[in-house]
C-alpha cells in the first residue's frame, strides 16, 4: 500500500499506519473470513497499487491502542483472561481467531470495538459483528473452551454528551456492551466452513469473474423519503416510499406545509470505506 501525508502529520503517525499487509498461503483469521470474497481479493492483488492517505487511517491507532491498554488491565485480575489465538483446521485450511476476553466465570466472550455511534443507534447489530462473535465463540469450543454469552465491548469514539441528554436511542455513556445472539455451534461451524470456500474458490478467479458484494456487505442504506414541514428543521415522519410519504401528507393536517424531500441511498462502504473500489468491476454499477 502506498501511504500518502497529505497534511503533513508527525511521523510516528505514519509509522503507526504503515504496517504492510500480508496474507499466509492457506491461514484465515476471522475477520478475513467476514470480508467479502471480492474485497479481501482486489486487495491482495492490487496492494502496491492502492493508496490511502495517514488521515483515513488515524482510527487504526485508536483501535490499537485501545485494545492494548484493556488487555493489559485483564491481565491483572484473576477473574479477567485474555485469551489469545486459537485455530481449527478446515479441510487444508487453518483458521484463526483472537480473543479479546474471555471471562472462565461466566464462559462469556467479549469483543472490544472502536467505532462510531451510529454502529449503536436503534439497537441494531452489524451482520458483521454478529457473524465474527459466533465464529470465534465456535473455535474457542473446538478448542475445549466453553462459550455461553458473546458481547461486544464498545468505545465510541465520536460520543457528545451534548447528544446523550437529549435522549432518544443515544447512548447515555461513551461505552456500549452489546449482547449478541448465539448461534447453534453446528450452524457456527458450517458458516465457517462455507465463508472457507467462497475465500478459496475466489483465488481461481480473475477480477471481473469475482462474486459482487451483497447489499449488506455494501452497508445498503436505501432510499428513504422525508416528510418537511415549513419552518421545521427535522423530518415529521421518514418513510420507505415516495407513495407512503404521499398518503401520510394527504391525511395530516398541516399538508400545505408538507413536503417530500428524498434522501437518496447509498452504499456506505463502496463511497467511504473501500480501498479498491477503483480495481472493482461493480462498483461503476451501483
Amino acid at each position: 500500500m502506498i501511504v500518502t501525508n497529505k497534511y503533513g502529520l508527525p511521523k510516528p503517525f505514519v509509522v503507526a499506519v504503515s504496517k504492510p499487509f500480508y496474507f499466509t498461503e492457506k491461514r484465515y483469521g476471522v475477520t478475513t473470513l467476514e470480508m467479502p470474497p471480492q474485497l479481501f481479493q482486489l486487495k491482495t492483488r492490487h496492494d502496491e497499487e492502492i493508496e490511502e492517505d495517514v488521515s483515513d487511517r488515524i482510527w487504526l491507532i485508536l483501535g490499537t491502542a485501545s485494545h492494548k491498554v484493556l488487555e493489559e488491565a485483564a491481565k491483572g485480575d484473576a477473574e479477567l483472561v485474555e485469551e489469545g489465538k486459537y485455530t481449527i483446521p478446515v479441510g487444508d485450511c487453518t483458521v484463526v481467531c483472537k480473543v479479546d476476553l474471555y471471562i472462565p466465570a461466566e464462559k462469556r466472550l467479549c469483543d472490544y470495538k472502536v467505532t462510531s455511534v451510529w454502529s449503536f443507534m436503534g439497537n441494531k447489530i452489524k451482520p458483521e459483528w454478529e457473524a465474527q462473535l459466533n465464529m470465534n465463540a465456535a473455535i474457542l469450543r473446538e478448542n475445549g473452551v466453553p462459550v455461553d454469552n458473546i458481547e461486544i465491548n464498545g468505545i465510541i469514539r465520536d460520543w457528545s454528551k451534548g447528544k446523550a441528554l437529549q435522549g432518544n436511542d443515544y447512548p447515555q455513556v461513551p461505552v456500549k456492551i452489546v449482547k449478541i445472539p448465539m448461534w447453534k455451534h453446528e450452524t457456527s461451524m458450517d458458516y465457517i466452513r462455507d465463508r472457507v470456500k467462497l475465500h478459496r474458490d475466489a483465488i481461481e478467479l480473475e477480477d471481473h469473474q469475482l462474486p459482487p458484494c451483497s447489499a449488506v456487505d455494501r452497508w445498503e442504506r436505501p432510499t428513504k423519503y422525508a416528510v418537511m414541514k415549513t419552518g421545521r428543521k427535522s423530518a415529521v415522519r421518514v418513510l420507505d416510499s415516495n407513495r407512503e410519504a404521499e398518503t401520510f401528507m394527504a391525511a395530516h393536517k398541516d399538508y400545505k406545509q408538507l413536503s417530500i424531500a428524498v434522501r437518496k441511498g447509498m452504499s456506505a462502504r463502496c463511497e467511504d470505506y473501500c480501498p479498491v473500489k477503483k480495481f472493482c468491476h461493480q462498483y461503476p454499477m451501483l
